[in-house]
């Protein structure tokens, strides 16, 4: 015979605390004791019932338990009889054991839950919502919104959902100042396809009470649902502000605005997440990442603070190391990339390691370091390759990274983000036939990328007498990328070079306003003083150079000034 299933060694250990109950007493010297019921016969049924359930034979498993049921009388029976009945879809038999179990404990509200659920399952609604309305009764005022609820669940599950929204509204009618009620017909209406119904049961939810952060996230998700997405995103900036506190409702949200495309927006909620959670991981993180670029001190913090709160998040670590790395923060981002171990992060961070040794013990230990990092797919060999790219041109290796990325382009033809490294450092080396190649063919891929067209566009201007074309380049650029201080810059670097002095001085400062890059500088303090601006030229050119002193272009510029 098979050992007893968890189930039957439960039922058996029930009926011998009754049993053993029962014939204890309460301890008067006037008590007699019961009969002990486990009989031969009754564990007889029970064991054949667990059997006949492990081999799948429903209709023994619920005759069997039925018998051992009926014959003992005990309420746990009862109720396992009343439930395998139901599951073997045999009604009229769970049905009767589920009133015996009433009789058994009419204190509980299981039963009569039961014998509703199975009212439904035999198509008599009306026997159904007598018992749902003697359970609202006897659940009192305290009670009767989460046996609200319960009802709409069991009529969710009970299927046909549209059918059930008369009854249920009968039973709502009784309790119409019930703001758990009213969610409860929501959800019955969203399952039974009548939007408006889920809607405007909502909203009785939320005047019955203004703070029903659930009901809140249920109309959220429906005007999303429905696109309706300035509604969604007045209905809850409202809500927001009655109640900040509500950090579950103020994700969804943020994530809301995220996902339309206001990141500004989405930050702001995040960041009060933040506030009123500061260990809401999911929220620092999300502020963290829309930080980069914009606030990275903000960023820097939030991922930190990610790490204390889930030491094991490696894609914190990872971003961190590479703010680290970019606030030339290189030991610092060596110790972070060094500790993630996640596979999904792993190469990543190996060669960030690589770029860091890079900086602390110099290139060719860092070179050294990344070509014995192993290989991986398309996606991390060409970061293989820009890695070491990076660290040639650091270095003003220009013919050794040319020979690299000849290698890489070898592999990945038309890889646009190897073709722009060469293409860049073609520039480097003044072969402006391989540099024009590279570009023209990167923009034929992506004829949206405005940094090929500035790129090209500043080297015609700056290499070649080509200046028109170079002008129509850069416009090109400026079309896709209106702001951009590095394009503004090839315009007024451009402009210089076609002899509009005033225009390419508005275009340069323009520049310099938005980035305080010493190449930028470099051209504006050029083009100030080939203008006859000496003096504000100097101040420009020496304010770069105390905080770029080795910037290559700067450098040569001060050099052509005597400064």
């Amino acid at each position: 015979m098979k050992a007893l299933s968890h189930r039957a060694v439960v039922l058996l250990l029930a009926l011998a605390l009754a049993a053993l109950s029962a014939c204890r007493g309460g301890g008067g010297a006037d008590v007699q004791p019961k009969p002990n019921p486990l009989s031969a016969d009754l564990l007889f049924d029970i064991l054949l019932s667990d059997i006949a359930g492990l081999r799948g034979e429903h209709e023994v498993e619920v005759e069997a338990i039925t018998r051992a049921a009926r014959k003992s009388g005990d309420p746990t029976l009862l109720a396992h009889a009343a439930l395998s009945a139901l599951h073997a879809g045999k009604y009229s038999e769970a049905l009767a054991s589920a009133l015996l179990w009433q009789q058994a404990e009419p204190a509980e509200r299981a039963p009569g839950e039961l014998i509703a659920r199975i009212y439904l399952r035999l198509g008599r609604p009306q026997d159904a919502e007598r018992q749902f309305t003697m359970l609202l009764a006897r659940a009192g005022a305290a009670g009767q919104g989460e046996q609200l609820r319960s009802i709409a669940r069991a009529l969710v599950q009970a299927g046909a959902a549209r059918q059930y929204l008369a009854l249920y509204r009968n039973l709502l009618a009784r309790h119409a100042d019930n703001a758990d009620g009213w969610f409860g017909k929501a959800v019955l209406a969203n399952r039974a396809g009548d939007n408006a119904a889920a809607e405007d049961a909502l909203r009785r939810a939320l005047q019955l009470q203004p703070d029903f952060g659930e009901a809140a996230a249920a109309l959220m998700d429906k005007l999303r649902h429905n696109h309706r997405t300035e509604e969604l995103q007045k209905f809850a900036a409202d809500f927001l502000r009655r109640n900040p506190g509500d950090t579950e409702l103020r994700m969804q949200f943020a994530d809301s605005l995220l996902s339309h495309g206001r990141r500004e927006q989405a930050l702001r909620q995040y960041a009060e997440v933040t506030v009123h959670d500061p260990d809401h991981v999911k929220a620092l993180f999300a502020v963290a990442v829309l930080s980069r670029g914009r606030d990275d001190k903000t960023a820097v913090k939030n991922f930190a603070r990610v790490l204390e709160v889930e030491p094991r998040r490696d894609d914190a670590r990872y971003y961190l190391a590479e703010m680290e790395y970019a606030n030339r923060h290189y030991r610092a981002a060596a110790r972070l990339a060094w500790e993630v171990t996640d596979v999904e992060y792993y190469l990543d961070a190996q060669l960030l390691l690589g770029a860091a040794i890079a900086k602390t013990r110099g290139a060719d230990a860092g070179l050294k370091f990344l070509r014995a990092v192993p290989a991986g797919g398309e996606r991390h060999r060409v970061r293989w390759f820009m890695r070491q790219e990076q660290i040639l041109a650091g270095e003003k290796r220009y013919p050794e990274a040319r020979k690299l990325l000849d290698q890489a382009l070898r592999e990945f033809p038309d890889n646009g983000e190897l073709l722009y490294a060469r293409g860049l450092v073609a520039a480097h080396l003044k072969l402006v036939d391989l540099h024009e190649r590279d570009l023209r063919k990167l923009i034929r891929q992506e004829p949206d990328n405005a940094h090929a067209y500035n790129a090209l566009g500043y080297t015609l201007a700056d290499l070649t007498d080509r200046h028109q074309e170079a002008l129509q380049l850069i416009r090109k650029a400026m079309s896709l990328r209106a702001d951009d201080p590095y394009i503004l810059d090839s315009l007024g670097w451009v402009h210089y070079r076609l002899g509009h002095i005033h225009k390419a001085i508005a275009f340069l400062r323009q520049a310099l306003a938005l980035s305080d890059d010493a190449e930028i500088a470099a051209h504006l303090g050029e083009v100030l003083w080939v203008s006859g601006q000496q003096q504000r030229a100097r101040t420009i050119l020496r304010r770069a150079a105390r905080q770029s002193p080795d910037n290559e272009v700067l450098r040569r510029t001060l050099e052509r000034f005597g400064l």
